[in-house]
């Protein structure tokens, strides 16, 4: 399906929508609310990587870091949630005696949780409110250039940094490497949206894998903080957990290298010119 009709204004008014949305998501202590303001964000930001050959550099890195560092407010909140969430979802697949022995971290995740709410009360929100809508206002002032096509280049570029990440993905798939290529296909996917708002099946594709990605990412990300969380979970608690781990994500990471070959079987050039 092609994107006839987008030109840089209207991804630029998307992008700018996306931060008006992100600042009616925000609320005092509430960790849905952040992840939402967050999904939003890395939206905006997508739309920036798309525009970005019509753009001055200097104006898109210092664009860029002004959505970036709107978020971070929010990510300690939105990550003590992940944690939660992601060893509910493995006592749930777990065997009774490792599903008992991993309710144990519960009160540190939850204590770490009820931190992060606190951190982020009215006064923060605020703060947030305030930064979103000098980035809606920076974004308003951006000037496009007009030569060339400017949104097939940034795409293309943006399908070859995820097509590229995955070629390091298949070469080494550790969580830093497999991380990396998450926000690329994630950057990928928010594209697409941005262009086609009646979703392709590429951008089903791309939202599918980003989510599995996520999924993978969490589940190490959780094995790696209740490791550093010394005394929370005995020893033999541990090499359940690592266990349990290593089954799932082996799991979703064929999920993860079968989507992926259906995504990125094109060359950048190829994938452009079929969306716009």
């Amino acid at each position: 399906m092609k994107g006839g009709g987008v030109d840089g204004a209207r991804i630029l008014r998307r992008t700018c929508k996306a931060v008006k949305c992100a600042a009616q998501h925000l609320r005092p202590h509430d960790a849905a609310a952040a992840h939402e303001v967050r999904k939003e964000l890395k939206r905006a930001r997508a739309g920036l990587r798309l525009l970005r050959p019509a753009l001055q550099a200097g104006d898109y890195r210092s664009a860029n870091r002004a959505l970036r560092d709107s978020a971070r407010p929010l990510m300690r909140l939105r990550d003590a949630q992940m944690l939660l969430d992601t060893l509910d979802d493995l006592i749930v697949r777990a065997d009774v005696a490792t599903a008992q022995a991993l309710r144990a971290a519960r009160p540190a995740l939850q204590l770490r949780l009820a931190r992060s709410q606190a951190d982020v009360d009215a006064a923060r929100v605020i703060a947030v409110s305030k930064r979103l809508r000098r980035c809606r206002r920076r974004l308003r002032r951006l000037a496009l250039s007009p030569r060339g096509p400017a949104l097939r280049q940034g795409l293309r570029r943006l399908y070859g940094r995820g097509r590229h990440a995955f070629g390091a993905a298949r070469r080494t798939a550790d969580a830093p490497t497999l991380h990396e290529w998450r926000k690329q296909v994630k950057y990928l996917a928010n594209a697409l949206v941005l262009l086609q708002p009646r979703e392709c099946g590429s951008c089903r594709r791309a939202r599918r894998l980003a989510h599995v990605l996520g999924q993978d990412h969490d589940i190490a990300v959780l094995f790696t903080t209740l490791r550093r969380m010394k005394g929370q979970l005995p020893a033999d608690a541990m090499d359940r957990l690592a266990a349990l781990c290593e089954r799932r994500r082996r799991v979703l990471e064929a999920r993860i290298m079968g989507a992926a070959k259906e995504l990125f079987a094109r060359k950048p050039r190829c994938f452009a010119r079929s969306i716009l």
